[in-house]
């Protein structure tokens, strides 16, 4: 069986693990955006969005160096994109994907690019019924 790891190459928010970074997946081509959606401490697990994102955008974002500018230009990404995002469920004791779902990105939108305190609310559990 083949596991699902993500490679992180620049992390952009980090609280006791990623919150946002730009990575590869092993399992899919390009670079993605990941943005934590949900978080569980207690069962150490956390639901990501992984948004694709271009080689330029990717540049543009590792070069970026104002966090209010980066979260507007992260924003602009989300607004922009159409069709279907991956979401994810990272067991963080084994650093593995252990499930994962398609959704429409206009359905996860409005919960992109938030902060930690917002992925461990209770409003955010919703993910974890969906991935």
């Amino acid at each position: 069986m083949n596991t699902h790891r993500l490679e992180p190459l620049q992390i952009l928010d980090w609280y006791d693990g990623v919150v946002l970074a730009l990575a590869r997946a092993s399992w899919r081509s390009g670079v993605l955006l990941l943005s934590l959606l949900a978080w569980t401490q207690t069962e150490g697990e956390r639901i990501f969005a992984l948004v694709p994102v271009t080689e330029a955008q990717a540049e543009t974002i590792k070069s970026m160096k104002d966090w209010e500018t980066l979260k507007q230009y992260l924003q602009a990404i989300a607004a922009e994109a159409s069709g279907d995002i991956l979401l994810v469920r990272l067991n963080e004791d084994q650093d593995e994907i252990v499930r994962e779902v398609s959704v429409g990105v206009r359905d996860v939108q409005m919960d992109l690019f938030g902060d930690v305190e917002s992925a461990l609310g209770s409003e955010r559990r919703r993910w974890f019924d969906l991935v």
